[in-house]
């Protein structure tokens, strides 16, 4: 959240505004937004001060119906292991017509009643057979129909270290589309041929 604007700045904007000197310009002036210069002068106008309400800044209490708080609270204690996007989804589906708040509302009902769950940092284990030394063991990947500048479609084969990544080899050959094979369809080459 941005700073507020400070008192002293408040009133040259009002001041400055009732010279005659627009906002844009003072804005300009001040190096500050076009919006938060309008909204200080909105607020002069309006109600003719010049510091903020600062009681009236960020509204305590859920602001949305019981039902979606209730059935929010009642489903992360039922199912601890949801997630605030999730049990979101649930109230959605069941009550379209409800204004259901974004997840992050939901995560804060949930630390405030106690019941959020933190999640658990995962224990990442090397894999058993992985290969731990350089050229234990190698990884073949391949690439069809990469297309290039020139309009030719290629293929690329790529042999790489798995311990280090490392690239041992990599090839680029032409494209060629996948051709029946010729001893399931019956039409292979005749004895004369071989």
């Amino acid at each position: 959240m941005p700073k507020p604007i400070a008192v002293v700045i408040r009133r040259q904007i009002v001041d400055r505004h009732e010279k005659g000197e627009t906002l844009t310009a003072i804005a300009r002036t001040l190096d500050m937004p076009y919006e938060s210069v309008r909204n200080v002068w909105r607020l002069y106008r309006k109600e003719g001060r010049i510091e903020p309400n600062y009681a009236a800044c960020g509204q305590p209490g859920v602001r949305c119906s019981q039902r979606v708080y209730r059935a929010a609270r009642w489903l992360k204690s039922l199912h601890p292991t949801w997630g605030a996007g999730l049990i979101r989804q649930i109230i959605v589906d069941k009550w379209a017509d409800e204004d259901v708040p974004h997840e992050r509302s939901l995560q804060r009902w949930f630390r405030k009643a106690g019941i959020h769950t933190r999640r658990q940092k995962r224990r990442y284990e090397k894999r058993k057979g992985r290969g731990k030394a350089p050229h234990n063991v190698w990884e073949m990947d391949s690439r069809e129909q990469i297309k290039l500048a020139s309009g030719e479609q290629v293929s690329w084969l790529v042999v790489s270290d798995e311990a280090s990544g490392a690239i041992v080899s990599a090839e680029v050959f032409p494209h060629s589309p996948s051709k029946p094979d010729q001893r399931t369809t019956g039409s292979g080459p005749s004895e004369t041929e071989l």
